[in-house]
């Protein structure tokens, strides 16, 4: 990153981070519910507004969207894109000059897959009582938006990113009490077209990444709506990992809501005004972790892992 798009990140970043108005809602648990939650999944997808980088290109008539192709700052774009259409529509023909080969092979649908998924997790009883399989009248329900983020990590290699933008209201009063954001990646970037990239054969292995981490998205969305992980600030952990839309990894103190063999289910101190706010489920043969130190702070690092 140069000097300059390094000095301009921080010129957006910081204000939100620094400010008195910065808030971390989507950092935190689901509340509690006295009644077993009704999963809802829906078709709408990201918000331009709120949930879109300036630059990023939706594959038309889908849920996928392209980005880490624009040029200038790479997160210019990283509190959505109110104000700036006109950069916008600019940025975002860079993305989509960049699938433009393989597009055919990314109208992806996850919502059937996502259901399936969910109710195959439900009915074995892994969550206890927390959900309900069909949905009852005033019950809360857990309303789901899944969709795909492809981010180029460079010129010719991309990263999918599966999103589930998590919605729980109420019964009584059917307004939003929390939202947060479920994030799954595994695996190392390819390119989008040739013989080896996420578009070969139909779009194979880009629908086989796509399974694996729309199952390890919900499979971490279920366990941490029913148990409640506890966000320890005394537990901190430090972690550099890449986040959609960036070509940058970025680093950050954070929580650690579990572990596995192959992954840590994190959830880095993202203001909710950033659009990767939220929980990410990281492979941990891409990123590194550690236990966080009084020093550690947010910060940019370099392209291309």
């Amino acid at each position: 990153m140069t000097n300059f798009a390094r000095l301009f990140v921080f010129t957006l970043i910081a204000p939100v981070f620094l400010s008195g108005c910065a808030t971390y809602n989507m950092t935190k648990a689901a509340p509690a519910q006295s009644q077993p939650i009704s999963v809802i999944y829906s078709s709408e997808g990201p918000s331009g507004w709120s949930d879109l980088p300036i630059g990023a290109y939706r594959v038309p008539k889908t849920n996928v969207i392209i980005s880490g192709q624009q040029s200038g700052s790479p997160v210019g774009g990283m509190f959505g894109v109110l104000g700036v259409l006109a950069q916008d529509t600019i940025e975002a023909g860079a993305s989509a000059r960049a699938v433009k080969s393989g597009e055919s092979a990314l109208h992806v649908d996850l919502v059937p897959q996502a259901k399936e998924i969910a109710e195959k997790l439900l009915a074995a009883g892994r969550f206890g009582q927390a959900f309900a399989m069909t949905q009852a009248q005033n019950a809360p329900t857990l309303m789901i938006d899944p969709y795909v983020v492809i981010t180029f990590t460079s010129d010719t290699e991309a990263r999918p990113f599966v999103v589930l933008k998590a919605t729980l209201k109420s019964g009584q009063a059917g307004s939003a009490d929390w939202t947060t954001r479920y994030t799954a990646s595994a695996g190392k970037p390819l390119p989008i077209a040739g013989d080896n990239g996420w578009t070969a054969n139909g779009g194979q292995p880009l629908n086989d990444a796509l399974a694996h981490d729309l199952e390890s998205a919900i499979g971490a969305m279920l366990d941490d709506v029913a148990t409640r992980h506890i966000r320890d600030d005394g537990k901190l952990f430090y972690v550099e990992a890449a986040y959609p839309y960036l070509r940058q990894r970025m680093a950050s103190p954070g929580y650690e809501l579990a572990e596995d063999d192959k992954s840590i289910t994190f959830v880095p101190k993202f203001a909710d005004a950033m659009i990767v706010a939220g929980v990410h489920v990281l492979d941990k043969s891409v990123i590194t972790a550690r236990p966080a130190t009084k020093d550690d702070k947010f910060q940019m690092l370099d392209e291309g892992k």
